[in-house]
């Protein structure tokens, strides 16, 4: 077990000695610290926002950066060990694939998790000073379902960064199926038809909160539940995973 926690500490090492990661931290900081003051003086004698309307519409843009930045290391996790090389000097090393890509894996999911906890702790600290309570079970629903679509978009990348060699690659394709969920290109191609199977499709999945306040569902046109929506999501966090560890366990190395 101490040498699995070396192996996290050593892909964590990996993430935070580049610049970009504290620079991804910076932007999950700033959004809060220039949104609510610019609503806030914005809204002074009008009364519309309060500490629940600031944090969904601060939400939105933190969680649009938490994604991306999240896709990034994501592709680049295991997809960038193949582009610079350094895959093989990995692999000798006395520790099974599984245990190097589960590390992996591990390492993604905390860095994903303090991008969350610093955009939830900022973005409380500002707001509440300045737009008064929030019920706070209200608002870690609104970030657990977030982070319930953030599984998938991660696992996903995930996937693509074992199964390409180029991170370039990984990280490409992996923002446009994000952008096109987020941008609901999704809805709009599967709005088309009223088949059922359209509730399988995991993208359709995403914007998860839309059941906050019992909301309608996330897919037009579809009766779904939270519970089925969050076992759709589950399912296909399985398959990826399983497709990634069979990829990388197969993948030569040798090339």
């Amino acid at each position: 077990m101490a040498n699995f926690w070396g192996l996290i500490l050593n892909e964590n090492m990996k993430i935070y000695r580049r610049l970009r990661t504290w620079i991804m931290f910076a932007f999950v900081v700033i959004v809060p610290l220039a949104v609510s003051p610019m609503l806030y003086y914005a809204d002074r004698g009008v009364g519309v926002f309060d500490s629940w309307s600031v944090t969904v519409v601060e939400g939105e843009i933190l969680f649009l950066l938490i994604n991306i930045f999240a896709v990034v290391i994501a592709a680049d996790s295991v997809a960038g060990e193949f582009s610079r090389g350094t895959i093989k000097l990995l692999l000798i090393r006395p520790w099974s694939r599984s245990s190097i890509l589960l590390s992996k894996y591990a390492a993604l999911f905390l860095f994903a998790l303090a991008l969350m906890i610093a955009a939830f702790a900022v973005s409380m600290a500002i707001n509440l000073p300045l737009f008064g309570s929030i019920d706070g079970s209200k608002a870690l629903a609104y970030y657990g379902l977030h982070a319930i679509a953030l599984v998938f978009v991660v696992t996903f990348a995930f996937m693509l960064s074992a199964a390409l060699r180029s991170n370039g690659l990984a990280i490409g394709l992996s923002i446009f199926l994000l952008m096109a969920s987020i941008t609901r290109l999704f809805d709009a191609l599967f709005g088309l038809t009223d088949k059922a199977w359209v509730k399988y499709v995991g993208f359709m999945h995403l914007n998860l909160v839309n059941y906050l306040e019992g909301g309608a569902g996330p897919i037009p046109n579809q009766e779904t539940t939270l519970g089925f929506s969050v076992a759709v999501v589950a399912v296909y966090v399985v398959v990826f995973n399983l497709v990634t560890w069979t990829v990388f366990r197969k993948r030569d190395v040798a090339a």
